[in-house]
């Protein structure tokens, strides 16, 4: 059904063949400015960057906050995961997020690439 709505311009063409031109014209600009512009929103939604789900993890910030019994823990978001990342991470120490396994985050510290070395700025 809302497909539908996408041909209405195309049937409001429709207008100037029931209608004097002038008046098929004050009718139709309106109606295909307004369907422009929801085309637009559409379009624009359709490009937004994930607002949840796993894809909407990747590359955040996040802290470890606790290791318990080997496992660690992350805060992201103010939620608190359990994480696989590399030995050495302390408790306080801000990791990104590289990837999911379930439930499970992929962590890395933060300003290190993942070849594990010191990640450069890009230059000019």
């Amino acid at each position: 059904m809302p497909h539908l709505l996408l041909a209405l311009p195309l049937v409001a063409l429709l207008l100037f063949f029931v209608m004097p031109w002038q008046t098929a014209l004050i009718i139709y600009i309106p109606i295909l400015l307004i369907f422009g512009f929801l085309y637009w929103k559409a379009l624009s939604a359709m490009h937004m960057k994930p607002l949840a789900g796993e894809e909407s993890m990747l590359n955040q910030r996040a802290v470890v906050d606790f290791i318990e019994d080997g496992r660690l823990k992350v805060r992201c978001r103010g939620e608190i995961f359990d994480a696989d990342g590399p030995a050495g991470l302390a408790v306080g120490q801000q990791v990104v997020v590289t990837g999911t396994r379930g439930l499970r985050l992929q962590v890395r510290p933060l300003g290190k690439s993942a070849l594990g070395k010191p990640a450069t700025p890009p230059g000019p």
